[in-house]
């Protein structure tokens, strides 16, 4: 007989996969505005300055720009 506290791990484990799943599910065909593509808002102009912030700070510099830009 297996001991209780295995059968309360069992049980966890699997509501938590679950909940894991069906929110995989909801992020990628949920309403518009649950959708993990809502969670960064990120434009090709954005993600520009992060490449350019990583390469600067991968050669020790900081870049070179005004320091409130930035979103409003």
């Amino acid at each position: 007989m297996a001991h209780w506290g295995f059968t309360v791990h069992k049980w966890l484990g699997m509501v938590t996969a679950l909940f894991i799943v069906a929110r995989l599910f909801h992020g990628f065909y949920g309403p518009d505005q649950a959708r993990f593509a809502h969670w960064v808002p990120y434009t090709g102009e954005r993600l520009q300055l992060v490449c350019d912030d990583l390469r600067t700070l991968l050669t020790m510099k900081l870049p070179n720009r005004s320091p409130h830009q930035g979103t409003p």
